[in-house]
């Protein structure tokens, strides 16, 4: 397995309340890659699956090591639980398997305001979107009660993908490949990858 960008990234170029990225192709993990530059207003931002605002989500939440937080039928889970208009950086694993609840992993940070007087916030959480019809195909990270992101707010998918898939095809009749992670060979027979046996 190797991950590689799934989709296209949504970089902001004006202010509005959500990043999206909607043709991810098949996978069965990922990683959000998301950095907010800037909220109008103090405000959580959530995740939807698929444009799924019904109440298929839940999740628990946790700032700074405090209290756990937990809601039910929601519209989307949180990744930053806002105390204020910061900027903040979020890395959000999930599974991706459509017969299953699909369950992601959050952390995230907030600057906490400019210079080192300022420290840092901390948001730790997980989430679940209820759906075991679908896999994941479009995500979208918006924000609560009509605030607005920042320009150049910005969204990356990473999915998990096959060495196959990466290797291409502009190589000589009778290359090989060796992966490093799987210690699987490959050879190409000047049509497609044959995996070595």
């Amino acid at each position: 397995m190797a991950w590689a960008k799934n989709g296209t990234p949504d970089t902001l170029g004006s202010a509005v309340d959500n990043a999206e990225i909607t043709d991810l192709t098949d996978f069965d993990f990922g990683i959000a890659l998301f950095h907010q530059t800037g909220l109008s207003a103090n405000n959580d931002t959530r995740v939807e699956f698929n444009s799924d605002t019904s109440t298929n989500y839940s999740d628990r939440f946790e700032r700074n090591g405090g209290a756990e937080n937990t809601s039910t039928s929601l519209s989307g889970f949180r990744v930053i639980s806002s105390n204020g208009t910061f900027s903040g950086f979020t890395i959000g694993y999930w599974v991706n398997i459509p017969s299953e609840e699909k369950l992601a992993i959050i952390h995230s940070i907030q600057d906490g305001g400019t210079g080192a007087s300022n420290d840092p916030d901390r948001d730790l959480g997980v989430g679940k979107w209820a759906n075991t019809a679908d896999g994941i195909t479009a995500v979208k990270y918006v924000t609560t009660a009509g605030a607005t992101m920042s320009t150049n707010t910005n969204l990356s998918v990473l999915g998990d993908v096959t060495e196959e898939a990466i290797l291409g095809n502009n190589v000589q009749s009778g290359s090989r490949f060796e992966a490093t992670d799987t210690r699987k060979i490959y050879y190409w027979n000047g049509t497609s990858w044959t995996e070595e046996v």
